[in-house]
């Protein structure tokens, strides 16, 4: 290490050094801000990629469709409200107010799915296998238009066969989004459709589910009728 001669003044030295670490600070930002940037799209293709293996369309087509058929239920369950006091018929007023809690569901888990595949690594309601949770809702929401239309055994035929017109569109709608979805590398044991709605905690066991309506109080299955 050379030697500093004694005339030197500490101050410029000091002074020196300082301007030495100004001069390096905004390299190193830009350098901590390119890194940054670098990670931004690796994780959006890492969420592209995720999505590419578990759909047979782009995502966003798929959350279109989604979102579509979550419309549909939602104009099925204004035309099912409507024959709730027309008949004066407690069951059959019982078997709608149940087919509107169902069809509720199938609101949830579609809306579930929707924002799964927007969202592939969030927890929210998931296990963070998108395909496995994606069939689960799907099937669950599929199995609710079935187990609606059992509940009308016994009830006025007229309303069974307009109910069962109207959720026969929302029933061909889920179908074709399961279609859309690629089989799950490890399907998880004990996953089904009807399962997904018929618990305490939501759809397949998971939170964020309804509780409080009155579908719950019947236990772990839907009410036989």
């Amino acid at each position: 290490m050379a030697n500093i001669p004694n005339n030197i003044n500490p101050k410029i030295i000091a002074l020196i050094f300082l301007s030495s670490l100004l001069l390096a600070t905004p390299i190193d930002l830009v350098a901590s801000s390119s890194s940054s940037s670098a990670l931004q799209p690796n994780s959006k293709k890492l969420g592209d990629l995720l999505q590419s293996q578990c759909l047979t369309v782009p995502a966003p087509e798929f959350v279109n469709l989604i979102q579509s058929t979550i419309d549909v239920v939602r104009e099925v369950m204004g035309t099912v409200s409507q024959f709730g006091s027309v008949f004066g018929d407690f069951r059959l007023s019982n078997a709608i107010s149940d087919c509107l809690d169902l069809l509720d569901f199938s609101t949830d888990e579609l809306s579930w799915a929707a924002s799964a595949t927007q969202n592939p690594k969030s927890k929210h309601n998931s296990t963070g296998d998108l395909a496995s949770d994606l069939q689960t809702w799907l099937s669950a929401a599929l199995a609710n238009q079935d187990t609606c239309i059992d509940g009308f055994e016994g009830t006025s035929s007229i309303v069974k066969g307009i109910v069962t017109s109207s959720l026969g569109e929302i029933t061909s709608l889920v179908r074709n989004l399961l279609i859309k979805v690629r089989p799950a590398q490890n399907p998880k044991s004990g996953s089904s459709g009807a399962k997904g709605s018929g618990n305490g905690t939501g759809s397949g066991g998971r939170g964020g589910g309804h509780g409080g309506r009155k579908l719950r109080g019947q236990g772990n299955q839907f009410p036989s009728w």
